[in-house]
């Protein structure tokens, strides 16, 4: 079930996260309390309220009934939460009341980034959020991280999780022109040949529409703007493809 949730950008294991009342709690009871829990997930449960720190939750199978358990914020043996989108309600996974908040698309057979789960990245923003789809959330510090969760219809479409010792302290959803390629340690360098993903390409670092959309296909970083919307500029290298402009991050990789 984890999985799902990932898939549908509403899956949540921040530890500072406040859960809402129908969020899915996953329970992992090997988790020692030291460190991340990242452990298959044994039991779950729905959340029925929250008061200050308290989750009361009420669960079904606990001694072959149903019946509530009261726990804390980052409690012990929380593997995580899955939040639904339900009708009405805010995704944004903040510990605000409910409001009307767009729900976290679906998957789409279409979309196309240039990082996959499990790949190693370079993050270069400042603001990591709670959900594929929040409107606003905290600062954290760049670095390398992981790709842990992905939602290709998502505003922020990467989860990413800091590498320890690499002074990144994200631990959340991100925007795409916010995360590169790492190769030896270093980011995309001019000079460096890429695999374009495909999609549009763009007259300058800040454009805001395009006119065409090259395919997919080798390309040569040419400039790099940094911090710009579209920061790569990059020019097709065989037929394949007829990229020669400025792109997004995402669309981009070694």
């Amino acid at each position: 079930m984890i999985q799902l949730f990932q898939k549908l950008g509403a899956w949540q294991e921040n530890d500072a996260h406040v859960p809402q009342p129908g969020d899915v709690i996953f329970y992992d009871w090997d988790d020692s309390g030291v460190g991340d829990n990242t452990g298959w997930p044994d039991h779950v449960g729905i959340v029925e309220s929250v008061t200050g720190s308290d989750i009361k939750v009420i669960e079904g199978n606990m001694s072959d009934a149903v019946g509530r358990r009261t726990l804390k914020v980052n409690g012990r043996y929380i593997r995580g939460y899955g939040v639904p989108a339900y009708k009405g309600s805010s995704t944004s996974g903040s510990s605000s009341s409910a409001g009307t908040g767009t729900p976290a698309p679906a998957p789409s057979a279409g979309s196309s980034l240039a990082f996959k789960v499990g790949d190693t990245v370079q993050f270069t923003g400042s603001t990591h959020y709670t959900s594929a789809n929040a409107t606003s959330g905290p600062s954290c510090k760049a670095g390398k991280a992981k790709v842990t969760a992905i939602s290709p219809n998502g505003k922020h479409p990467y989860h990413l999780i800091a590498v320890s010792g690499s002074g990144s302290t994200v631990y959340g959803w991100v925007d795409a022109s916010t995360v590169q390629a790492t190769a030896g340690g270093g980011a995309i360098s001019v000079g460096d040949t890429v695999q374009f993903a495909g999609g549009p390409h763009y007259t300058s670092s800040n454009a805001a529409s395009s006119s065409s959309r090259p395919k997919a296909g080798p390309a040569k970083v040419t400039a790099i703007s940094k911090g710009a919307k579209h920061p790569y500029h990059v020019v097709h290298t065989n037929r394949q493809s007829s990229v020669y402009g400025w792109v997004d991050a995402d669309k981009v990789s070694k």
